[in-house]
């Protein structure tokens, strides 16, 4: 069973500061300045490796493998933006200053922060009697302030440095803006729909006093301020903020960054992103060491925005913004992932959305279409970005079908599974398929058809369900953290007969999974295997030892478990817990098929997921793209459920010299030992077929 972290120490990138709110000077004023060129060219760099040859080539190819010219008209080139952007900055002046006196610092600061709106209006400032004109409190405007690096330092602020009226401008400051985070010596994060009680601010002195004092915080020792911490993370994560595209996209493309909140004492809170995630692991602590997670429904309600930021904050996710990182030509960054996790997040106008997404892609070109786009028309126009870039993800889209091109599909979360850390960098297509908006023309191996597959068979589910029952039976010795799995299995029937026309439940879904793992052959080798990919650190030779004893026991009814055999179910509901992220229970219903295995007259299987129905059902053919073989694409629904059906067009409608092609039933991961490119000699292989649904 994984350790439980002991404590944790302060450092010099983990602090937390408790200040008074400062006095905004007398006759001050906050002014907007543009920049010249040469200083511009000095805060922003020039050349920047963006603009060098190699990138300028990259974005080019790309803009020019975008076959529909009206699609590829939308965008122009970030070099162009960059350029044509002006650069301004809010600077704190004594009032009646004249702005072109106004001198310049060697870097300057970038806010982000939450536009105002009707339902979420800015805080009225104590520290000062006078207006302004700055977007945020002037509270916490003065402690940002306080941060410069000297007094000629300026703020970046979108509202006040960009033209809202010049859609022109805006369009090209849009699009120069990952780069304008990306430079910033320093980020400010401003959460201002939070404020801290005293409560919360007691607390945050008791951690940061031990901190100060260079001790550790024990957390076996310290489990009622955990407690309360665990609360306070909660809080602080439940922020507009968290759910903003743009915040996103500011808080990801940039490297330094403090966040900012008040109190209800009138105090400024200052915190960094390495103490802000030291909570989050006291809270996952805490979480991990009690009987009952009483904070279930806030897990729920922000469990996705403590996810970005984990993820987002952490040093190996953060290592591909830096400067003069250059990306390996061979491969291609998941534009789909992108995409996906972008729309994800809340933004006022959906076109915004499409802009982020080329600016997070790093990929040379910015958006410079309409002011509005429906979703459907910014995933149709993506999927053209996708395909000019090479992008194998672009392929495991599986949501709904887009108006403009049926065969097109909008991207969900778990389309392209990946661990936290592997980058999502993939192996570029040799080249992109030829498609139109009636179809996408692909050769295919076929492997099995829904005739021939192997769905569990009854004497594996059985064992199964004890395997299930077991887990139940000893639920009290699991972590907290699984308390929601075992909840859902103990409300759910023990009925063993699946109904095919029923729900199908979170139980059956792992009982068909873990049937199908016994079952197969290396089912339980694959499993071993999965683990240590997606768990690394949880993973060591006894956990497989515990693994493959868990999974070979019979659990014969009546027999009592050895104190060995019970602590091996714990590893059984970590395995549940592990594979439920890259299959999901609504993706479809587990099945495998028999491969030829790497020894002679051997046999090795797939395990994946197949569309609901029965053996007498419509009839369907289970097939593989051939482009995507290639090992570096096993986190995508690659494997394609396929049945025939007619090319829409005006001889479709006549019903004469019809075409036919295929439609997509489903598409799932498939998962087993056997090498992926061994697969194109066990089936035939159809060339160049239509895909239009």
């Amino acid at each position: 069973m994984p350790s439980i972290l002991g404590g944790l120490k302060g450092s010099d990138e983990s602090w937390c500061k408790i200040e008074p709110v400062i006095q905004v000077p007398a006759s001050t004023d906050e002014i907007v300045t543009t920049v010249s060129s040469a200083v511009k060219d000095a805060l922003l760099g020039k050349p920047l490796p963006l603009l060098s040859d190699p990138d300028h080539k990259k974005a080019k190819d790309l803009l020019n493998g975008i076959h529909d010219k009206e699609v590829a008209a939308l965008f122009g080139f970030k070099a162009t933006a960059l350029s044509n952007a002006p650069f301004r900055l809010v600077q704190r002046v004594t009032a009646g200053s004249n702005p072109d006196h106004v001198q310049t610092g060697q870097s300057f600061i970038a806010l982000s922060y939450c536009w105002l709106s009707n339902d979420w209006k800015k805080k009225e400032s104590s520290n000062s009697a006078r207006k302004s004109k700055v977007p945020i409190s002037l509270a916490l405007f003065e402690a940002i302030l306080a941060e410069r690096a000297s007094e000629n330092e300026g703020i970046w602020i979108d509202q006040l440095c960009i033209n809202q009226t010049d859609k022109q401008e805006k369009a090209v400051a849009i699009g120069a803006m990952d780069v304008v985070y990306q430079r910033a010596r320093l980020v400010t994060v401003v959460l201002e729909d939070i404020v801290l009680d005293p409560l919360d601010e007691s607390t945050l002195r008791e951690l940061m006093e031990t901190y100060d004092r260079g001790e550790t915080w024990v957390h076996s020792e310290k489990m009622s301020s955990n407690r309360r911490l665990t609360i306070l993370t909660w809080k602080i994560l439940s922020a507009r903020w968290f759910t903003r595209a743009w915040c996103g996209h500011e808080f990801l493309v940039s490297n330094n960054h403090i966040f900012l909140l008040q109190t209800e004492s009138n105090k400024v809170v200052k915190m960094t992103t390495a103490f802000l995630l030291d909570l989050i692991l006291l809270q996952s602590a805490y979480l991990s060491a009690v009987e009952q997670d009483e904070f279930a429904a806030l897990s729920f309600a922000h469990g996705r925005q403590r996810r970005m930021l984990h993820r987002y904050a952490s040093p190996q996710f953060q290592t591909k913004w830096s400067v003069g990182k250059q990306q390996d030509p061979l491969y291609t960054p998941s534009f789909t992932r992108a995409f996906s996790e972008v729309f994800g997040f809340d933004a006022t106008y959906v076109v915004d959305k499409m802009s982020i997404v080329l600016n997070v892609l790093q990929c040379g070109l910015y958006f410079k279409g309409p002011n509005s786009m429906t979703y459907d028309q910014c995933c149709y126009i993506f999927h053209h970005i996708a395909l000019s870039a090479r992008d194998p993800t672009i392929f495991s889209t599986s949501g709904k079908r887009l108006e403009q091109a049926a065969w097109m599909r909008s991207p969900l979360d778990s389309d392209v599974n990946e661990p936290l850390f592997m980058g999502s960098k993939h192996l570029r297509l040799e080249h992109a398929p030829p498609f139109s908006n009636d179809g996408i023309e692909l050769d295919l191996v076929v492997l099995a058809t829904s005739r021939t597959i192997n769905r569990p068979t009854s004497r594996h589910r059985v064992w199964a369900n004890r395997v299930l029952k077991r887990c139940i039976e000893h639920a009290d010795a699991f972590p907290a953290k699984f308390a929601f799995l075992i909840h859902g299995l103990r409300l759910e029937s023990d009925d063993d007969d699946m109904a095919e026309d029923g729900p199908y439940t979170q139980r059956e879904f792992y009982l068909d999974l873990l049937a199908c793992l016994h079952e197969c052959p290396g089912g339980i080798d694959w499993l071993v295997r999965s683990w240590e990919q997606w768990s690394p650190h949880l993973f060591d030779e006894a956990s497989e030892q515990r693994i493959r004893r868990a999974m070979s026991l019979e659990y014969d009814e009546g027999t009592q478990l050895t104190p060995t055999q019970a602590d091996d179910m714990v590893d059984i509901i970590y395995l549940l817990d592990d594979i439920h992220f890259p299959l999901q229970v609504a993706d479809g219903r587990p099945a495998w098929l028999a491969t030829p295995g790497t020894g002679n007259g051997s046999t090795d299987a797939i395990v994946f997921l197949c569309p609901p129905g029965n053996r007498t059902g419509p009839e369907y053919s289970v097939v593989i793209p051939r482009m995507l073989l290639s090992a570096t694409y096993n986190m995508m629904r690659r494997l394609w459920y396929l049945s025939p059906t007619v090319i829409p067009g005006p001889q479709a409608q006549a019903g004469v010299n019809q075409k036919h092609g295929w439609e997509v039933v489903g598409k799932s991961c498939f998962f087993g030992q056997v090498e992926p490119g061994e697969l194109k000699s066990t089936g035939a292989i159809l060339q160049a077929q239509m895909i239009c649904r």
